[in-house]
């Protein structure tokens, strides 16, 4: 049977041990060259008391970077896009980040 161009193969995803409980993130970074976009999770990390007190950037620690090639980032923004449709659907509306909870 010839495979079609547009058909897309199963992949069957396997966690390695050690990697099956994720690592947690509260920030993230995207950037690209022309060849991959580069995908940076961290951690923000507390500011020492002795350090300045005006705003400045908050020191975080990346804990996970992933670089993909620009066609996958269709890919991506696609699975992001229906699985928070699935969780609003189950869970009810997220807010954004910094706004205003809505008024009943």
């Amino acid at each position: 049977m010839e495979e079609r161009p547009d058909s897309r193969q199963e992949v069957d995803f396997r966690c390695p041990p050690g990697l099956e409980a994720g690592v947690y993130a509260n920030v993230m970074v995207v950037w690209n060259t022309g060849t991959e976009f580069t995908l940076d999770f961290g951690v923000t990390l507390p500011r020492d008391r002795t350090e300045r007190t005006d705003p400045g950037p908050v020191p975080a620690v990346v804990t996970s970077r992933i670089k993909v090639s620009p066609t996958m980032i269709f890919d991506l923004m696609r699975a992001l896009s229906e699985q928070l449709d699935r969780y609003e659907a189950q869970y009810g509306r997220l807010q954004q980040r910094g706004s205003d909870p809505e008024v009943p």
